[in-house]
């Protein structure tokens, strides 16, 4: 995608990936409780998928999940259960 987009395209395109980003930790951080240490370790891993797209979103759950507690787990767990996923 990258051959066709023009330098204004990709600098908003990645400004709207950052933004994504940033809203999504904030809500992980609210919602699970996040330690700075954990904050510190999700915002590298949404970094590296930018940087790598190789990296699926599943293989980035699953590095996520690693990051934490089996309490934060069981959160999200229940979470998809009651939104009906």
């Amino acid at each position: 995608i990258n051959g066709v987009l023009t330098d204004a395209q990709k600098t908003k395109r990645d400004d709207m990936i950052q933004t994504r980003m940033e809203r999504d930790l904030e809500r992980m951080t609210d919602r699970l409780d996040l330690t700075d240490d954990q904050v510190a370790r999700i915002k590298a891993l949404f970094d590296e998928q930018q940087a790598n797209p190789e990296l699926t979103q599943t293989q980035l759950r699953e590095r996520i999940g690693a990051v934490l507690t089996d309490e934060q787990r069981a959160t999200i767990k229940d979470r998809k259960h009651s939104d009906g996923n």
